[in-house]
C-alpha cells in the first residue's frame, strides 16, 4: 500500500543520511552513489604548484549507468 511503499522510503533515506554522516559512501547499483567530497590535491595557479583542497562536508551525487542520459 501506499504507506508501506512511504515507510519503506522514509527507511531508505534515513539510512543514507545516517551513513552520509559518518562520511561514508552509498551506492544504490544502477542508480548512482552519494559520496561526500574528500581532500584532493589541486593547482594553484598564482604560484605554479600543487595544494591541498580540503574536504568539505559537501554530498554529491553520480548517476549510475541506468540513470545516465546518453
Amino acid at each position: 500500500s501506499f504507506n508501506e511503499a512511504t515507510n519503506a522510503v522514509d527507511a531508505i533515506m534515513e539510512t543514507i543520511a545516517e551513513t552520509m554522516h559518518k562520511g561514508e559512501s552509498v551506492t544504490l547499483v544502477g542508480f548512482g552513489s552519494f559520496v561526500v567530497q574528500k581532500a584532493r590535491n589541486g593547482h594553484n595557479s598564482a604560484t605554479g604548484g600543487s595544494m591541498l583542497i580540503p574536504a568539505k562536508r559537501q554530498v554529491k551525487f553520480r548517476p549510475g549507468s541506468k540513470m545516465r542520459l546518453e
